[in-house]
């Protein structure tokens, strides 16, 4: 005899439905927000993004993290190795 499955009830089931909700908006809100961030920062000039610890070739770099990707952690992360020295800064011709 198969046992049988424990059925939450039907309101713990819609506000388990209402929080996975709220939490996919909030990440698809934070994924645009860092998308406009990096529209903001092409904006910049290079002398401007070496000041905040990035290039132009980081921006072309996080370009290509997927879609559903928010933009702005690896640029952190890109611009927090470049201050303490792992990752060198590039020559300007």
């Amino acid at each position: 005899m198969k046992a049988d499955k424990a059925v939450l009830p039907l309101s713990i089931q819609l506000e388990t439905l209402a929080v996975r909700c709220v939490r996919a908006l909030d990440r698809i809100r934070k994924i645009w927000t860092g998308r406009r961030a990096m529209l903001h920062l092409t904006e910049l000039s290079d002398h401007e993004l070496h000041d905040i610890g990035l290039t132009r070739e980081d921006l072309h770099r996080v370009y290509s993290v997927p879609l559903f990707a928010d933009p702005t952690e690896p640029l952190q992360g890109l611009a927090r190795a470049r201050t303490r020295g792992r990752i060198r800064p590039q020559r300007r011709s």
